[in-house]
């Protein structure tokens, strides 16, 4: 989702905001697309995320190329 995020220039967070989906894939209960979205902007609020350079290879170490994606993940 990173490198299409990329191409459609939009930040990866963002993307995955807005591809949450409307309810619960297994209790069909709406709401899941409010616990997930407050869930990305905890995470780049603690994160950072508003720090990073979006260009890929944009941010450096040394001699080192650093990078910062994004993954999320759920559980029933």
């Amino acid at each position: 989702m990173d490198e299409l995020a990329v191409k459609l220039a939009l930040d990866p967070a963002e993307l995955r905001r807005r591809n949450l989906p409307v309810r619960d894939q297994d209790k069909l209960l709406p709401g899941a697309a409010k616990q997930g979205r407050d869930g990305i902007d905890l995470a780049t609020q603690r994160f950072g995320w508003d720090r990073r350079t979006p260009e890929p290879g944009s941010m450096r170490s040394g001699d080192e190329i650093r990078g910062w994606g994004f993954a999320s993940a759920t559980w029933p």
